[in-house]
């Protein structure tokens, strides 16, 4: 290949996920709409393509995964000591 069709190849691809991260989509969790890329909703959901708005990630997805973590560190320090 060119360089020019290498330059213009990276131009396709980088056009592709600006569009991509532009995009707007529905929050999994309360179904509002967001902008951009959205938010990963786990542990809540487990769907890889689910998305979730900053107001579900800020209220529920982050307590969800502080509890997750504190979950599993209790367990582990059970099972260690």
């Amino acid at each position: 290949m060119t360089d020019n069709s290498n330059k213009m190849e990276k131009q396709a691809t980088s056009d592709q996920d600006m569009q991509d991260i532009l995009k707007e989509g529905t929050c999994c969790l309360c179904g509002g709409r967001f902008e951009h890329y959205g938010n990963n909703p786990w542990p809540l959901a487990d769907d890889e393509n689910d998305r979730c708005c900053d107001k579900c990630d800020a209220m529920k997805v982050l307590p969800a995964r502080f509890l997750y973590a504190d979950f599993i560190w209790k367990l582990k320090k059970q099972f260690v000591d």
